[in-house]
């Protein structure tokens, strides 16, 4: 049977301050899993369905994604503006031949009522998810733009200056305890689009994040060129269709076996397995 564990806060904005805080929930549920741990944290645009997605990673279709009183499971989802995710949940999916598969749910970016650290791009979240994953899902919805890329090349930028940052007098996103950087490979980079209105693939995303031809230092030179060094390997781009279209497992299938295909963790202070 299908071992789904949270999830559970990981990171909170204090209140009153603009700090971020470790939650001892998200903390314990990752302590209690063994390596090899793959660490898939979800970012991107607020209500674009990365907790959706997050629970098709871990529960699949199978049918204890649900209670036996038809109750959700899993990351918290809803259908109106509001944004759904505060901080960071975090859930593990035990992986039958052991070790596990790590996701994480962080806050959306850029909603008008949602937090303020997250309102102009990924903020210190977005360091922390980096130097934590294993594959970094970059979430949106109906397609991918330009200010998408924007704002990877933003972060990617910001995990090369300061891992992670550390904030100031000026009033800039702190963390309250400093996380441990891994000294390890950087992660891989998966772009997702949830409800798909074309045919996107990995052609479609060297394309997205080619340099473009002429070169210079202008800002789209400058966020692919931050993106091809802050990340292993060639991102991928996954596709998924409503989730009521035939194709919509598989794909999520395939996406699972993308981020398992990834080196592992062998622990949770962010050491490789060999």
């Amino acid at each position: 049977r299908l071992a789904v564990l949270g999830p559970q806060p990981l990171l909170r904005h204090a209140p009153a301050t603009s700090r971020l805080e470790l939650a001892q929930e998200g903390l314990e549920l990752l302590r209690s899993v063994g390596p090899p741990l793959h660490v898939a944290f979800a970012i991107g645009g607020s209500r674009c369905g990365k907790s959706t997605a997050g629970n098709a990673l871990l529960f699949g279709d199978d049918s204890s994604g649900s209670g036996s009183d038809g109750s959700a499971l899993g990351f918290e989802t809803g259908g109106s503006f509001e944004p759904m995710t505060t901080g960071v949940d975090v859930a593990v999916r035990l992986m039958p031949g052991g070790g596990a598969l790590v996701v994480g749910d962080c806050e959306g970016a850029f909603h008008v009522c949602g937090s303020s650290q997250s309102a102009r791009g990924f903020g210190a979240l977005g360091v922390v998810a980096y130097h934590l994953s294993t594959s970094l899902l970059h979430v949106s919805m109906g397609s991918i733009d330009e200010r998408d890329i924007e704002a990877l090349g933003y972060l990617a930028a910001a995990v090369g200056a300061v891992a992670p940052p550390a904030g100031g007098a000026d009033g800039e996103e702190r963390i309250a305890q400093e996380p441990i950087v891994p000294d390890r490979a950087p992660p891989s980079l998966n772009l997702l689009v949830n409800g798909a209105r074309f045919d996107l693939g990995d052609a479609v995303a060297r394309r997205l994040l080619r340099p473009p031809e002429d070169g210079g230092d202008d800002g789209r030179w400058c966020s692919r060129r931050a993106i091809a060094t802050s990340f292993t390997g060639s991102p991928s781009l996954d596709a998924l269709p409503a989730c009521e279209h035939a194709a919509y497992w598989p794909k999520v299938a395939a996406l699972r076996q993308r981020i398992l295909s990834a080196a592992p963790l062998a622990s949770a202070d962010g050491e490789h397995s060999s």
